[in-house]
């Protein structure tokens, strides 16, 4: 029995549930294959994991890996079970300014309410002996050169967030939905 409807462009529960459980087991078998390829990769030229992993190349990699995933999988999936992607990404409704208008003001005030958070668990950490690193990766070179900045933004803001509303809204959001008892 077939669990897609497909005149209808709609996902089933079970598509839900099948996205979510494929995506959490091929980031986790990339992420292993890569930390395994760092490794070898940093034996064969004699530096430390450590060293390798911060230079710039491997951290652009690590931070696009994950929504490459998302994307991938996300029209892979829909060209498997035949679902159009312009319906796929929709979920009906139309963008309105206020949620994100309010987003944004959460997100600003995040900033600076989750800074003496971070702080203070810094601060907590380091008293019993541990070493705590808060700084954002590529940092400064993002401050220092516009190219960087930009290509810190597209990886750290825009890249994932586009991977994560087209993921979960289109196969998550629309998959429930049709489950859903409203």
């Amino acid at each position: 029995m077939k669990n897609k409807v497909v005149s209808n462009n709609k996902y089933e529960v079970i598509d839900a549930f099948k996205s979510y459980f494929f995506i959490v087991v091929i980031t986790g078998i990339v992420s292993l294959v890569y930390s395994i390829v760092i490794s070898i990769i940093a034996s064969i030229k004699g530096v430390s994991v450590e060293a390798l992993s911060s230079s710039t190349i491997a951290q652009v990699v690590s931070f696009t890996v994950t929504p490459v995933i998302y994307l991938t999988f996300f029209f892979c999936y829909n060209k498997k079970v035949k679902v159009r992607n312009k319906f796929a990404i929709s979920d009906g409704n139309s963008i309105s300014l206020l949620p994100i208008s309010i987003a944004m003001v959460l997100a600003i005030i995040s900033i600076f309410l989750f800074t003496p958070v971070m702080n203070f668990f810094q601060a907590l950490f380091e008293t019993k002996g541990y070493a705590v690193d808060n700084t954002i990766p590529m940092q400064d070179k993002m401050s220092n050169s516009f190219g960087f900045f930009m290509l810190g933004v597209l990886i750290y803001a825009v890249l994932p967030a586009i991977a994560e509303e087209i993921f979960f809204r289109g196969v998550m959001v629309n998959g429930t939905k049709r489950g859903s008892l409203h």
